[in-house]
């Protein structure tokens, strides 16, 4: 299916000369790898891979190791601090219940910190929410080392005071308060360890960074997604849908929640998920297409709207971007075949895509084979742009209305997958308006092409058999 997929997308290249949206049918899928620390909120939650476990360790078999990186499409430039906490780094709110009296700390550590940058190890001890022992250690550039070092922290708790819960947290820069962040900043932390002068105490959630779970998330090539800042939502966001109406797979999009219980919004995009504007990113085109093409099916909750935006920009006059698309209220429970016309107005050399989900837990879309129609060469024969072929997607007959310019015999083919011609009938049209039908009964369910061959020409499209 995949060669056929490829091959189709030739034929098209070939017969239309046409650009199309990267992966327009979501045939292509990759799968990242996500490691989470247990026991522990960490930024690979958050869609960054600026935490990883190392077998470089003091204790068992490994360590955890935060990095800050570049933002790239999110922000280009910008820092994304590596982190981990066990409370809600929004609030300092929650922790881990613990409740045995502490006299010392020590964590083992390794560090690159770069420029003025400050890495930063966090602990908390308190009652009622009443702190008995916190701190902060900034490791700064002074510190660094490639070898294990030890951070002694004395707690000078009162003789007798017990906790209840305890907060530990991580981050590879300064992530309180942004000062001096720099990319490139990195800590590695082993053997987290509490201490009492008098007995023995039960050791930190995952106090030698042993335990995690890798999480694999499946992701459409050539798109940004909400998985691209929230993969680990429930349920998955946005999804590989295995009930498409071209090829093997469409895109399912889901409205989510993540670990907080917040909503997620399903988004897909070919430009930049986050950007200043909401226009930057997209891809090139060489020309205006006369017309946008997709299939939908949703499930709106409480009349909640998604959207379709296809945006045509044009880079040396914004004033110039035309905006066309859907908005969606209501539900389409079967495949919808959506057809837009275009009369575009300036000349326009990217296209952005868009698709939004609305804002409902509940609601639903689902997308497939975006398709963009570009002109017809001149026909002296029949008037190309007002070429129609229906119902689409076909069953057991597939319709034509062709508008002939003088009397001509013409031929009407199917081609399959491969270029190979299928079935065909010879049509003798008269001037103005015609209708013609081809059987497809014999045809599978899938993908087609129908090419129109007059003496002025060829005019290749693309249907879909039910």
């Amino acid at each position: 299916m995949k060669k056929a997929i490829f091959l189709i997308s030739l034929l098209l290249a070939f017969f239309l000369n046409a650009q199309q949206i990267q992966n327009n049918s979501f045939e292509n899928w990759h799968t990242q790898t996500y490691p989470d620390l247990d026991d522990y909120i960490d930024s690979g939650e958050d869609g960054y891979l600026n935490i990883s476990r190392e077998t470089d360790a003091t204790e068992g078999n490994y360590s955890v190791k935060i990095e800050s990186i570049d933002r790239g499409q999110w922000d280009p430039g910008e820092v994304e601090p590596g982190y981990f906490v066990n409370f809600n780094p929004d609030d300092f709110s929650g922790g881990t219940p613990y409740s045995t009296h502490v006299d010392t700390v020590k964590i083992d550590y390794k560090a690159g910190v770069v420029g003025q940058d400050t890495a930063l190890f966090l602990i908390e001890f308190k009652y009622q929410s009443i702190p008995l022992f916190d701190t902060i250690v900034h490791i700064d550039a002074t510190m660094n080392t490639q070898s294990w070092q030890t951070i002694v922290l004395p707690t000078r708790m009162p003789a007798g005071a017990v906790p209840d819960t305890v907060m530990i947290g991580a981050a590879s820069s300064n992530a309180i308060t942004g000062a001096g962040m720099e990319i490139g900043s990195w800590v590695m932390f082993d053997n987290l360890r509490f201490i009492s002068n008098t007995s023995s105490v039960p050791p930190p959630p995952n106090w030698s960074f042993e335990n995690w779970t890798f999480h694999n998330v499946e992701k459409p090539d050539g798109f940004m997604t909400s998985l691209d800042d929230e993969p680990l939502t429930t349920p998955q966001s946005i999804q590989k849908s295995t009930d498409p109406t071209d090829g093997s797979y469409a895109v399912y999009m889901v409205n989510a929640l993540n670990r907080w219980g917040d909503t997620v919004y399903a988004v897909i995009t070919n430009g930049q998920l986050f950007s200043h504007d909401g226009l930057e990113g997209g891809m090139a085109i060489g020309q205006n297409p006369t017309s946008i093409s997709y299939d939908i099916k949703t499930h709106r909750e409480a009349g909640d709207m998604a959207s379709i935006r296809f945006i045509f920009k044009n880079s040396s006059d914004p004033s110039q971007n035309e905006f066309i698309g859907q908005d969606y209220t209501s539900d389409i429970p079967a495949y919808q075949h959506v057809d837009i016309p275009l009369n575009l107005q300036y000349a326009h050399d990217s296209l952005r895509f868009d698709a939004w989900n609305g804002d409902e837990p509940g609601s639903w879309m689902q997308l497939d084979n975006i398709y963009l129609g570009y002109p017809a060469a001149v026909d002296n024969y029949i008037r190309a742009e007002e070429l129609r072929a229906f119902p689409v997607p076909a069953s057991g007959w597939l319709y034509f209305k062709i508008q002939a310019k003088q009397d001509v015999n013409i031929n009407i083919d199917i081609i399959d997958m491969n270029g190979k011609r299928l079935t065909g009938k010879s049509f003798r049209l008269h001037t103005g308006r015609n209708r013609v039908k081809l059987s497809t009964a014999a045809l599978l369910r899938g993908v087609y092409l129908y090419r129109i061959v007059s003496p002025g020409g060829e005019h290749t499209r693309r249907f879909i058999k039910r």
